[in-house]
């Protein structure tokens, strides 16, 4: 799970969401209104442990069950990039928070998403695999060209052309792809919109898909489900058809993959 608290304290509605939900790894960003290693401690029982890296990172913070083990690898202001060990599985998992729009421009974005796709690359040589989680808020929108440009996340929307080629040359450079699944996932059947409503100018799309969940092709075929969470126990965290601002602006997103949250 991924979470912009908004910098609110939300400890009741992480404690609940992570039994209803059956959370093994949660990150967050402007959490500066949670004391994690408290919440852990105290709130949560002992049953998830805060993972604590090298003190570089100030936007990402992660707690992952007691059973799970977690290794910090790699660490920024914007990104921070674990192993995890779950059973007998193995997976890299980094949290990011990039620059925020307006106040941001794609460019912005870019040196930040270079920097935290050079940590992963080295991580995966490091540990041999490639079965790689990247959870966020990206301020971007999945068509965004920080996200689809080739020398920035290199992201595609649809599973075949990940399952085809996971390395994509361009300029005589080779690039290696993250599979995004949220465009299978956006319905209104299920009202499922988005994770931040913006309404403030007039080219707005309303809803946007800021946080999002990306993976390597390692995994592309294992994602189960994609979901923004819109219910903490009997708390509706939608307000007036967006996010309630009282709680946070963003939702929460959620990603199933091999049956584990």
């Amino acid at each position: 799970m991924f979470w912009n608290l908004a910098k609110h304290n939300l400890s009741k509605y992480i404690k609940e969401i992570l039994a209803e939900q059956d959370i093994d790894v949660a990150i967050f960003a402007e959490h500066s209104g949670v004391d994690f290693r408290m919440l852990c401690e105290k709130v949560l029982n002992g049953k998830y442990v805060f993972i604590e890296g090298y003190g570089n990172c100030e936007k990402i913070r992660l707690i992952a069950k007691s059973s799970i083990k977690v290794s910090v690898r790699r660490e920024d202001v914007r990104y921070s990039i674990s192993s995890v060990s779950i059973l007998n599985q193995k997976y890299i998992v980094a949290g990011v928070h990039l620059p925020a729009k307006p106040y941001a421009s794609p460019s912005d974005r870019e040196i930040p998403i270079q920097e935290m796709i050079s940590a992963i690359q080295d991580v995966e040589k490091e540990v041999k695999h490639s079965r790689t989680i990247v959870m966020g808020d990206f301020n971007c929108s999945p068509f965004d060209v920080e996200m689809i440009s080739k020398n920035k996340m290199n992201v595609v929307l649809f599973k075949k052309l990940i399952n085809k080629a996971e390395i994509v040359t361009c300029n005589r450079r080779q690039y290696k792809r993250f599979y995004n699944p949220i465009i299978e996932y956006l319905t209104e059947k299920d009202e499922s919109y988005g994770s931040y409503y913006y309404a403030g100018n007039a080219e707005s799309l309303y809803w946007y898909c800021y946080d999002q969940l990306l993976v390597r092709k390692a995994l592309a075929n294992d994602i189960q489900n994609v979901y923004f969470c819109k219910r903490v126990g009997n708390t509706n965290l939608i307000k007036n058809l967006r996010p309630n601002s009282a709680i946070s602006d963003h939702l929460p997103i959620i990603g199933v993959i091999n049956g584990r949250t």
